[in-house]
């Protein structure tokens, strides 16, 4: 099987600056995402990548090719055989000098979500609603004003009450309790981009079939197909 081909790129501005492609400086990168616990909310997707510095391509203060990148809040893109796998915020970069020469640099993001828990809530109150329309008033607020894909938002089973809403509240901790209210799930996909389901969203696709075994054979009280000691032998479908 060939190995995939991964590309990584980085951007400063975030969402102006025109991508930068560094695969061939990457030494190694890891991702993660999803939960802890089926009844936890999701946690951010973050990634650790480490590139080459050896001529200092990526040191700011040497005007390396790449120095003015090196930047907090810059954007990061992995794709994988043109396939996105991550997208996400430049949390932090590190430069590493080692006496022997091999020198690196390295940097970690987070994926979306990192917006929405460092943006408040003015203090209101909504108006009953299903739950996918209160997350899309929430998104929609002056004061949050986050883009989202109407699409990836599906209509929800639940009817929230018109409940204050305290002066403060970050706003994904308020998404998340929409959630949990539904209850449903709240993450960001590959591409970065919000994604609500409800609890009528179904897991697996058209294709999938679940079948039921009603009987199972036991040798305790079975003797075979026809023959049962002890207990009735039915053949009617299971509920």
């Amino acid at each position: 099987m060939a190995r995939p081909v991964s590309k990584v790129e980085i951007r400063y501005p975030s969402t102006t600056g025109e991508w930068q492609d560094i695969s061939a400086y990457v030494e190694s990168y890891s991702t993660s995402r999803g939960k802890s616990a089926e009844l936890a909310s999701f946690e951010a997707g973050q990634v650790g990548v480490t590139v080459r510095n050896q001529n200092r391509e990526f040191d700011p203060s040497y005007g390396g090719t790449f120095g003015a990148y090196v930047k907090p809040t810059g954007d990061v893109r992995i794709s994988s055989n043109n396939e996105i796998i991550f997208n996400g915020i430049i949390d932090d970069w590190n430069l590493n000098y080692d006496p022997s020469g091999e020198s690196t640099a390295s940097f970690t993001a987070s994926d979306a979500s990192i917006t929405l828990a460092n943006r408040v809530l003015d203090a209101y109150t909504p108006s009953a609603e299903r739950s996918d329309e209160r997350i899309k008033a929430v998104l929609d607020r002056t004061e949050i004003d986050y883009p989202y894909n109407s699409s990836k938002i599906s209509v929800g089973a639940a009817t929230l009450g018109a409940i204050a809403v305290g002066e403060g509240t970050r706003a994904l901790d308020y998404l998340n309790d929409i959630t949990l209210s539904e209850p449903g799930r709240l993450f960001f996909d590959k591409s970065g981009e919000l994604v609500f389901k409800s609890r009528n969203d179904t897991l697996y696709g058209a294709s999938y079939t679940y079948y039921r075994h009603n009987l199972s054979p036991n040798p305790s009280f079975e003797s075979d197909a026809t023959n049962w000691t002890g207990v009735t032998h039915s053949t009617a479908t299971a509920l």
